[in-house]
């Protein structure tokens, strides 16, 4: 059977049943979990960051470019293929934007440093403005980000793509490692 927009809630892997939110249970002889995964939340000092935009979903991508114009001022806080994209997208509209990457480099943990600074020139050739080997320190209220070099950037949207966490918790309270 297949089961389309129906949470599980439980697997009880001794017995092989599958639990659904709906109340529903089933049997299985193998089972795959596909759990997913859920943006990463952007925290500055032990702080989550309310006004910050998270990408992750269609809904999320779909009010993101409703609001782009190019009157406003992004700033992308995450170098990698999701906030590259992003800025690459933004450009195409005529968006000022601005990306921050912590890592000394672009992409640092998808491809070779020579790809990746091919990347980052096309990207300057588009005029998006960098900020490379850049901690945040602060984020204010109405959207200014202030660098640890004392740079501060003032943005009409700042979007994190930081990244995303697995959704683990089913597989722990079945006792999958």
């Amino acid at each position: 059977a297949v089961y389309h927009d129906h949470r599980v809630t439980a697997i009880d892997r001794g017995a092989k049943r599958v639990s659904l939110k709906n109340g529903e249970t089933f049997s299985y002889d193998r089972l795959l979990l596909a759990t997913g995964a859920r943006p990463r939340a952007l925290v500055i000092n032990g702080r989550e960051i309310q006004h910050a935009r998270l990408f992750r979903t269609y809904s999320d991508a779909k009010s993101f470019f409703d609001l782009l114009n190019p009157d406003l001022q992004l700033t992308i806080i995450g170098g990698g293929f999701i906030g590259l994209e992003l800025a690459a997208s933004a450009r195409q509209r005529q968006v000022k934007t601005t990306v921050i990457e912590s890592a000394p480099r672009l992409l640092g943990r998808a491809v070779p440093e020579s790809l990746a600074a091919r990347i980052e020139a096309r990207h300057r050739e588009e005029q998006v403005k960098f900020h490379i080997g850049q901690s945040i320190t602060s984020i204010s209220p109405t959207r200014k980000v202030t660098l640890a070099d004392g740079t501060e950037i003032l943005s009409d949207i700042i979007l994190a793509g930081i990244g995303s966490i697995p959704n683990t918790d089913l597989a722990e309270q079945c006792g999958l490692t």
